[in-house]
């Protein structure tokens, strides 16, 4: 009982809201349909006034454009010389040439609004000069109304008789002699383009006649004189008037149009009671009719409702609330499976084996597959932004994201056409490397393929693509057209490493510019990943192989920590700076450190040079690799080990035969080091000029 009588009060507050607003409503439409008639008439009014206004500056445009053309001409001395000319003369013809150049010189540029100016003369034999060229007299003035008229008829506005064109002929004095203007106006220039009831009249005032207009031609437009239309806006006779006056052509145009009611006010004072009898019956079935599926869903819910205090709607709205909920975590946990299952699923395909999800399509679509690295960070594999790409293809039906062990991306499209599925997945490259976030992200696309056992070489290829991106820097989608035919290998020679080896025991200024030779020689080349590696191998066992000659215990560890990157490009970049720091560091150490050292080196020498001493004892006896020995000896002494050895033994040699010229050539040798007299011989000739013999014996005669 409680609830049926909470039904019915439910249903009474109904009603009353209903028809309460049934009758608002009708309050409403009636004052609405006055409103709107007013606002209707105000806005017809002011678009047919702004129609006039827009309709007579572009008149008014045109018109003060042709007279200043026409003053311009007026005054030229080129229609007066013509003027007064003879008609048929050299003269005449010469003038009429040089008018027709003018009228072209003034002729306006837009031709949608042109006006068109010619001249003749009161002469009945002059022809016509037009900005086209000359034309008959009587074939030019035939186009107008009335038939071929005298001068002093034709002074006025004209209408052609095909009606496109209006024309206006002025009588103008140059000199002796009277000139015949006419210009030309197109009849659109005096009309508005679906004018929706607004008359336009063109007026001759010099004849007090309208030319031509939408209503009947005369000497009064609705009925209302032209002597009682004011220049200016005006109304009478229930019609609007607008009048322009152009006293250059002696020329009005009148715009007008009805300014009375636009729907008739008693239309509404016939329908006022037939609105609010419909608004009534209208609201009366439709609360009937609102309240029927109200009850029905609340029938369905009370038994879960406490007391008879709840709101009927309340119930509904918290029960419908609770299944949208629902339904929501179950949508959203079966597009969570459904991804799994398909991430699942095409990384097995992409491992080459079957899949028990595999659907049933999957042996004959079409498939396109791209592979996309994040090297944001060269250290870590960052996948923020992979993860980002995977939430925007979740979106996309057939676009599958899987995240693989290496820190990389696959995408995979499925589709019906190879060509379609390869071209929409470039699409969704594209559009992903133009995000500002995912600016540091590579792409690699394989062709597409056929049936899901494709997806295995398809991958492959992706990867072998993939691996051209660190010469390819430019690029941030690969595929196969870029890599195609270029199977470049990396170029380093046995000659190169040795000039780097050379260079960099010896600290040279050139060493890092032989480094960065080798390096720009193959970054010329499109080369894959793994030969670029193979390069920076190479340039790191050699740095390294200079290091341990040289004994740079803590340089060659950082080339071996440097050698376990993963990143080439930052691993050569790593080398180079060991290189230079290096050179830098040898460069400096050398001139404090060694500087002393070499100081030794000759004095050793000089204590052993009579024995068979070679590099390797130098060498050993100050802890020194033989080639950087040599290197150090060289730079820092400014000469070789082998050139101040024999310098220093021939100096020794020399001695020794200033004071014994008859020792023998032999024992002389064995004394300053040497082990055979022929070189001996030839290198005490070499930095004396003359052999050990002939040197005695000077020294001999100088006794």
């Amino acid at each position: 009982m409680r609830e049926n009588r909470k039904n019915r009060t439910y249903h009474r507050k109904l009603t009353v809201t209903f028809a309460f607003i049934a009758i608002v409503v009708s309050i409403t439409v009636i004052a609405a349909g006055f409103l709107i008639e007013r606002n209707l008439r105000a806005s017809v009014l002011h678009t047919k006034e702004s129609l006039e206004e827009v309709s007579s500056h572009v008149a008014e445009s045109s018109i003060m454009e042709a007279s200043g053309a026409i003053d311009a001409l007026s005054t030229s001395s080129i229609l007066s010389d013509w003027a007064s000319s003879d008609v048929g003369s050299a003269d005449y013809y010469y003038g009429a040439l040089r008018i027709y150049n003018e009228l072209r010189r003034l002729s306006p540029v837009n031709d949608m609004y042109s006006y068109r100016i010619s001249i003749t003369s009161a002469n009945p034999e002059a022809f016509v000069i037009t900005q086209d060229g000359t034309d008959n007299r009587l074939h030019f003035f035939s186009g107008l109304d009335s038939a071929y008229l005298s001068l002093e008829d034709l002074n006025g506005i004209y209408e052609t008789r095909s009606g496109d064109r209006f024309v206006s002929i002025l009588s103008r004095f140059i000199g002796n002699s009277t000139i015949l203007v006419i210009t030309e106006f197109p009849s659109h220039l005096f009309r508005i383009p679906d004018e929706g009831g607004i008359d336009v009249s063109v007026v001759d005032e010099t004849r007090s006649a309208v030319v031509s207009c939408t209503d009947d031609a005369g000497t009064s437009i609705h009925g209302i004189p032209l002597s009682s239309i004011p220049i200016g806006t005006s109304e009478a006779g229930g019609y609007a008037f607008r009048r322009e006056f152009f006293p250059y052509f002696r020329l009005s145009i009148i715009y007008s149009h009805y300014s009375g009611f636009v729907i008739p006010v008693m239309v509404f004072a016939l329908f006022i009671p037939l609105i609010i009898i419909i608004a009534v019956i209208a609201a009366y079935a439709l609360q009937k009719e609102l309240y029927k599926p109200v009850k029905a869903a609340y029938e369905s819910v009370k038994d879960d409702v406490d007391d008879g205090t709840v709101n009927e709607f309340d119930a509904i709205i918290s029960r419908c609330r609770e299944v949208d909920s629902l339904s929501r975590k179950l949508s959203e946990t079966f597009e969570e499976l459904h991804m799994a299952s398909d991430m699942q699923k095409y990384r097995a395909y992409i491992l080459g084996s079957d899949s028990p999800r595999r659907a049933s399509d999957d042996e004959s679509a079409c498939f396109a597959l791209a592979i996309i690295i994040d090297e944001e960070d060269k250290d870590e594999m960052n996948i923020s932004h992979l993860l980002q790409i995977y939430s925007n293809a979740s979106r996309i039906k057939h676009l599958h994201f899987i995240l693989m062990d290496d820190g990389t991306g696959t995408l995979i499209y499925k589709g019906n056409d190879e060509d379609e599925c390869y071209s929409y997945l470039y699409r969704c490259l594209r559009d992903y490397t133009a995000i500002d976030d995912l600016s540091t992200i590579q792409a690699a696309i394989a062709p597409p393929g056929i049936g899901w056992r494709s997806i295995r070489p398809l991958y492959a290829k992706a990867k072998e693509i993939l691996g051209f991106r660190y010469i390819m820097r430019d690029k941030a989608i690969l595929t196969s057209s870029d890599v195609s035919g270029r199977t470049d290998t990396m170029s380093y020679s046995v000659s190169d490493e040795r000039k780097l080896v050379n260079a960099a025991l010896a600290a040279l200024p050139d060493t890092l510019s032989i480094f960065d030779d080798i390096v720009q020689s193959n970054s010329e080349k499109i080369m894959p990943e793994s030969e670029f590696r193979q390069l920076v191998s190479a340039l790191g066992s050699t740095i390294l192989r200079v290091f341990q000659e040289t004994k740079e215990n803590d340089a060659s560890a950082a080339v071996i920590c440097i050698m376990n990157g993963n990143d080439s490009e930052h691993m050569l970049a790593s080398l180079r700076k060991e290189l230079s720091d290096y050179i830098d560091r040898k460069r400096n150490d050398d001139e404090t450190k060694y500087s002393s050292t070499v100081a030794m080196m000759k004095e050793y020498i000089q204590k052993h040079y009579s024995e068979p001493l070679m590099l390797i004892d130098l060498s050993e006896e100050f802890n020194l690799s033989p080639k950087y020995c040599s290197e150090i000896f060289n730079r820092l002494s400014g000469d070789t080990f082998k050139n101040y050895l024999n310098r220093y033994r021939i100096e020794c040699a020399q001695r020794i035969l200033d004071s014994e010229p008859d020792t023998r050539i032999s024992d002389l040798a064995v004394r300053v080091g040497f082990s055979s007299s022929n070189t001996f011989i030839r290198v005490f000739d070499k930095y004396m000029g003359v052999t050990p013999k002939q040197y005695a014996e000077n020294i001999k005669k100088g006794r």
